[in-house]
């Protein structure tokens, strides 16, 4: 169904034949995917696909961190983004931070090992902050916190350190990320 979506879509807002070649490769590898993960769920269960969307996490953190170090990208991505910034095999760098963010909640709810939690949370952070990906940043500082909050032992002193800490971080890459901050969020920070 995808496909049947894309292909058009492609034809009509793609410049050139290639860029139409790559849509339609993404269409059909989300299709594909789509069939492999609900095999894979019905098969083997919700922890096989867990450890597959990790393999397919730590292999795209690598490939940006190839592409961080040695300025190069892969074939398939958006050329006009890619001035230093990693994007793995995403079509640009925000659609990778979405990828990062949408993982780093399932890491940290499913992973046991608590160095591979702490090295991908630490990766995501450092690879949004670097792609300057904002929403995806500030949605997995988010999502550290809820599962702070989620599991402080100290109802309410806990929760305020969460909230406290959560605050700072914030207000501490606020100059780096110059967010524009308007209204009571200014006014607090």
């Amino acid at each position: 169904i995808s496909f049947l979506y894309l292909l058009p879509v492609a034809l009509l807002y793609s410049v050139d034949l290639v860029e139409v070649g790559i849509f339609t490769l993404h269409a059909a590898l989300l299709g594909t995917l789509l069939m492999a993960v609900s095999s894979l769920v019905t098969h083997y269960g919700a922890p096989a696909l867990f450890r597959l969307l990790r393999f397919w996490i730590l292999v795209a953190i690598a490939t940006a961190v190839i592409e961080i170090i040695f300025s190069v990208h892969l074939p398939n991505v958006n050329s006009s983004y890619s001035n230093g910034e990693a994007s793995a095999f995403f079509w640009n760098q925000n659609e990778f931070g979405l990828a990062l963010a949408g993982f780093v909640p399932i890491a940290l709810v499913f992973e046991k090992n608590f160095f591979i939690k702490v090295c991908v949370l630490a990766t995501a952070l450092l690879i949004c902050y670097w792609n300057d990906a904002k929403i995806s940043f500030m949605a997995i500082i988010l999502c550290v916190f809820l599962s702070v909050w989620h599991t402080c032992r100290f109802q309410y002193l806990g929760r305020a350190y969460a909230l406290g800490v959560t605050l700072a971080v914030f207000a501490a890459f606020n100059s780096f990320f110059s967010f524009r901050m308007t209204g009571i969020a200014h006014s607090v920070i």
